[in-house]
């Protein structure tokens, strides 16, 4: 499940695991991006039950590494930072950035804040030989124009959280470049303007039931060699189970109904 670049010495290696969990990896560095394996159903999420993470599935794909590892943060709604505690506590030297307010919920979880940093609209860091900016997007709408968990997380509240006590105020993207791939990953459905040229793989949510200005904002202005479709898939299923289309949710061209995690080939021509 890795793919190579002709002129690759290195493995780069992007896996998904629905909704937008991914990993990007190569030989010495290991990004993971929003963790979340664990899947409550949709009656839990509804009646905002305690979310109680699958530490068996944590352990097995996010467990401790040999590899640097950092965690990126796309926003702070519970199917994007449900997982972060446990991978953190399996992987204790790992650093997390994201939008500021996910050093409220490393606070609630008693998980030391020196290993958070907030990013800033056009922040860049680097790790190994992967370089990563981060940009500011708005969150989509769900279909229908549905909010969900908009706005600052309660004082008051305690662990474990329902799914909306996770509230998210700020949203990122990131441009994550390597010596052998350059991958632009965009989980909203909103629109946003990149002045980015030589994208290998765009990665893109599709999280809004109107993806025109999406298309032609964003998938049709990069150009990228590869597109590939996050976060359309049906999340409150087993993640053990095929794969499932979140009902309402558009596609681009098929639906995978393969078994998570999924690995994203990029054309070995590149």
């Amino acid at each position: 499940m890795i793919f190579h670049l002709i002129s690759s010495i290195q493995a780069i290696e992007v896996k998904w695991y629905g909704a937008s969990c991914l990993s990007i990896s190569d030989e010495n560095t290991r990004i993971i991006i929003d963790p979340f394996l664990t899947r409550p159903s949709l009656w839990k999420v509804l009646t905002n039950q305690a979310l109680i993470p699958d530490t068996r599935l944590i352990k097995k794909y996010f467990g401790k590494d040999s590899r640097e590892t950092i965690i990126l943060i796309t926003h702070t709604h519970y199917d994007h930072i449900l997982d972060l505690p446990e991978v953190l506590r399996a992987n204790p030297k790992a650093k997390v950035y994201g939008p500021a307010e996910t050093i409220d919920f490393l606070k609630l979880f008693k998980i030391d804040t020196n290993i958070f940093k907030s990013l800033s609209k056009n922040h860049s860091l680097n790790i190994g030989q992967f370089s990563i900016e981060s940009f500011d997007i708005k969150h989509s709408n769900l279909p229908f124009g549905f909010s969900f968990s908009r706005g600052k997380m309660s004082s008051t509240i305690t662990t474990p959280l329902g799914a909306q006590d996770y509230q998210s105020m700020n949203s990122h993207s990131f441009f994550i470049k390597h010596k052998d791939a350059r991958i632009l990953l965009h989980p909203s459905a909103e629109p946003q303007k990149y002045d980015l040229k030589d994208i290998d793989l765009l990665i893109v949510g599709l999280t809004s039931l109107n993806i025109n200005s999406l298309k032609k904002e964003v998938i049709d202005r990069v150009q990228a060699k590869r597109v590939f479709a996050i976060h359309h898939d049906n999340f409150f299923k087993s993640f053990d189970n095929p794969l499932a289309k979140m009902p309402f949710f558009p596609t681009l061209g098929v639906f995978p109904t393969k078994k998570l995690p999924i690995s994203i080939k990029l054309d070995a021509s590149l």
